[in-house]
C-alpha cells in the first residue's frame, strides 16, 4: 500500500477536493481525516449521537439528503396554509 501525506495545513474544503479526485481516478483512498472525527472536535457527544452522525454522513454520500432551502420552503408552504 503507498501513502500520500498532505504537508501544510489545509482546510476541509480541500481535503475533500483531493478525495474527490483520487477517487475519480480510480485511487482507492482510506480516509483518516481529521475533520470527521467528531469525538475530538465534541467530546461530550453520546455514542448515540456519534453514530446518528455517522449514519447521516452516509446518507449523504449516498445522495440521501434534502437540500435545507428545500426543508424551509417545504416548511414556509406548511405555515403559510
Amino acid at each position: 500500500m503507498n501513502t500520500i501525506e498532505l504537508q501544510g495545513d489545509i482546510s476541509q474544503e480541500q481535503y475533500q477536493m483531493a478525495v474527490r479526485v483520487l477517487k475519480a481516478i480510480n485511487i482507492k483512498v482510506k480516509e483518516d481525516n481529521p475533520f470527521t472525527s467528531v469525538s475530538s472536535i465534541v467530546p461530550e457527544l453520546t455514542e448515540e449521537d456519534i453514530k446518528a452522525l455517522e449514519q447521516s454522513k452516509k446518507e449523504d454520500e449516498q445522495g440521501l439528503h434534502i437540500a435545507s432551502s428545500e426543508v424551509h420552503k417545504k416548511a414556509l408552504e406548511i405555515c403559510m396554509k
